[in-house]
């Protein structure tokens, strides 16, 4: 199904204008453009070309001016495949056959995804003073009840760093970030049933690395997940980084559910549709009106990380966009409580 906001978008355009974007779409170049429906004026086809930014600022408002092109084309591919098919039957391409369209078409987002460091990505440890940073990242997407307070962030992150990881662009760009929380048990239920609300979990409520117990299973709440609106590309790939963290820290601890909550109908879908939520608590049941979901991870035989790219084509397709060689930087780093009684095991022998 196409994205009904670009299609709304789409159809509102002015007949010229939209001509215009059907075949900037289509891989036409700018002389051809101007040749075929502007009298051969090329700085029209450029007039054109920044209203039709303009039009689609929702999805572009954040985007350097030298990549809007790049992030329009794929924001088409990527959420209107139906709309993007029927134009290709009814107006053709400069390319002789159709196989030939969709190779090049598709190569020719892959170049603009693969090579540009705008679209390779890393994922970061986060520092205390960046909260701020991600916060305001974080404040275009959710509304003052999902906000949750810097001092409460920030409380999180002195009980355990690891709960926050950002995701940033080979050119240094902040382009998201997503917060999990490990919350006890007691607290954990309250929240769960609606009867705690999120901004009221303070860090006495979750756990600092050194209190947790190997043997013990602890479901882990996804908190925030942010990224820039409509980018589907950045989005993906954010997802993708979360499946990563989330195996690394499988690896440490006994985690066979997930839980989260959703600020928005996409965050809803993507949960549904892609990670295998389902509704745990209704929101018609909790405080803060949110429908409450839950993963159980015993299903997937494989990591999260390869369930995703072996089940969904748009992960596989951008898998390779993310770079997960600087593990040192990102990975979550535990107190193995055997480790330390060894340590001390030595320290006392001595």
């Amino acid at each position: 199904m196409d994205n009904p906001k670009i299609i709304e978008i789409y159809e509102k355009l002015p007949k010229l204008r939209r001509e215009v974007l059907e075949l900037i779409l289509l891989g036409y170049s700018k002389t051809k453009i101007a040749i075929d429906i502007l009298e051969g004026d090329e700085a029209r086809v450029k007039f054109h070309r920044k209203e039709i930014y303009e039009d689609f600022d929702l999805f572009l408002k954040h985007i350097e001016p030298e990549s809007k092109l790049s992030h329009l084309i794929i924001l088409f591919y990527s959420e209107t495949p139906n709309l993007m098919a029927r134009l290709r039957v009814e107006l053709g391409s400069p390319i002789s056959s159709r196989n030939q369209l969709i190779r090049q078409f598709g190569e020719f987002l892959d170049e603009l995804s693969k090579e540009s460091k705008e679209y390779k990505f890393e994922l970061h440890k986060v520092h205390k003073q960046e909260i701020p940073v991600l916060q305001a990242l974080g404040r275009r997407y959710f509304n003052t009840q999902d906000h949750l307070p810097t001092k409460l962030l920030e409380s999180w992150y002195e009980k355990d760093p690891n709960y926050f990881r950002k995701i940033i662009n080979k050119n240094g760009k902040l382009v998201g970030f997503f917060i999990i929380l490990f919350i006890k048990p007691k607290y954990f239920t309250d929240f769960a049933l609606g009867k705690l609300i999120e901004r009221e979990i303070d860090s006495s409520k979750v756990f600092a690395p050194e209190e947790f117990r190997e043997s013990q299973e602890y479901p882990l709440y996804i908190s925030v997940v942010a990224g820039e609106s409509g980018h589907f590309v950045i989005n993906t790939c954010i997802l993708l980084f979360l499946a990563k963290y989330l195996d690394k820290i499988r690896e440490l601890r006994t985690v066979n559910e997930l839980y989260a909550t959703a600020a928005t109908e996409d965050r809803r879908d993507i949960m549904r549709d892609h990670l295998g939520f389902s509704v745990h608590i209704p929101a018609s049941q909790r405080r803060d009106g949110e429908d409450f979901f839950v993963a159980n991870l015993t299903s997937i035989k494989t990591s999260l990380f390869d369930y995703l790219v072996q089940e969904f084509p748009k992960f596989k397709r951008y898998a390779s966009n993310i770079d997960l060689s600087n593990e040192d930087n990102w990975k979550p780093v535990y107190y193995q409580r055997k480790a330390l009684k060894e340590v001390k095991r030595c320290v006392n022998s001595e």
